[in-house]
């Protein structure tokens, strides 16, 4: 295979992969306990109370990016690419409250246990 067509593939725009998939949701799970931990809270303004973030949470506001970004209600439907835009916005804005969390790249090892405990599937 040619370089310029390796290139051309890997720069590809293909639905999103398992491990992708896993990473994501074990993102939403870290981002949800360390904004907890950090004693931040989310307003809710009809009920007027507060909550602590979930994983659901925050993929929900995953999901409103992607929505925003790319006319997608589903995250099932998001890309590979659209997937790291989607983080890189996420990361963007939480940076300015001074939370970071490197998207997990190495979640293809994960096992089917492991996967459960933590609510991925």
């Amino acid at each position: 295979m040619k370089l310029l067509d390796l290139y051309k593939e890997i720069r590809e725009d293909k639905p999103r992969s398992l491990a992708q998939n896993r990473a994501f949701h074990l993102y939403f799970k870290e981002m949800a306990e360390m904004l907890n931990e950090s004693g931040l809270s989310v307003q809710l303004f009809l009920q007027d109370f507060e909550v602590d973030y979930s994983k659901e949470m925050v993929k929900g506001i995953w999901r409103t990016i992607g929505k925003k970004k790319f006319g997608k209600d589903s995250s099932a439907s998001w890309t590979n690419t659209e997937v790291q835009s989607i983080y890189e916005e996420f990361n963007r804005q939480v940076s300015k409250h001074g939370f970071h969390i490197p998207f997990p790249s190495n979640t293809g090892n994960f096992d089917e246990d492991f996967l459960r405990e933590n609510g991925i599937i």
